[in-house]
């Protein structure tokens, strides 16, 4: 085969997989939910994204201990209810970001989906104390390469896995979780 022809084939190999990979829509809903230094908890629905603020003096990233992400509350009495089922290596540099991707069952509220969210954000970072996280949320049965169709939840510098960095202040990281609608719709 020549070179230009293997080279056309994979383009169009490419804008096939692309084309075909399902996109965000309109049915992602999302919640924001802020947790200030006194865990007072403040709602806002500004097309729906909850935020969870760590609210820790200007620690740096290499300061890490267990304590700097207790701000994100598990309630007495919390049953996990998800799974891991791949962690992926997105690193560059000496930025170590890891993204989850875990399954949960059908039929749980969105305050469920988020305490998953929270729970598997803190069992990671407490055991692996990455740069930054990215929880992808997916029923049992969905293809889990895909977007995620329960949740997303980013634990990064102001909720933004873009900007994720090495020796960013922790009083900066906040969990931003995104819920997609139809999950809910579905019960």
């Amino acid at each position: 085969m020549s070179k230009t022809l293997a080279k056309t084939l994979f383009f169009f190999i490419i804008v096939l997989v692309v084309s075909c990979s399902p996109k965000p829509s309109d049915q992602t809903q999302k919640k924001i939910t802020t947790i200030s230094e006194s865990n007072v908890s403040t709602e806002k629905s500004e097309s729906e994204t909850a935020t969870i603020s760590d609210g820790v003096e200007s620690q740096k990233q290499d300061d890490y201990s267990p304590s700097m992400i207790d701000k994100l509350e598990i309630p007495a009495g919390f049953t996990k209810r998800y799974i891991i089922q791949e962690v992926e290596d997105f690193s560059y540099g000496n930025v170590d970001r890891k993204q989850l991707r875990i399954t949960l069952p059908v039929g749980l509220s969105k305050q469920e989906v988020e305490l998953n969210i929270v729970h598997a954000t803190k069992y990671y970072y407490d055991k692996n104390k990455p740069d930054g996280i990215s929880i992808l949320g997916y029923t049992k049965n969905d293809d889990i390469r895909y977007f995620y169709t329960v949740a997303m939840g980013e634990y990064a510098p102001n909720g933004d896995w873009g900007s994720i960095g090495n020796n960013i202040p922790i009083n900066k990281f906040k969990l931003k979780v995104e819920f997609n609608r139809s999950y809910f719709l579905s019960q």
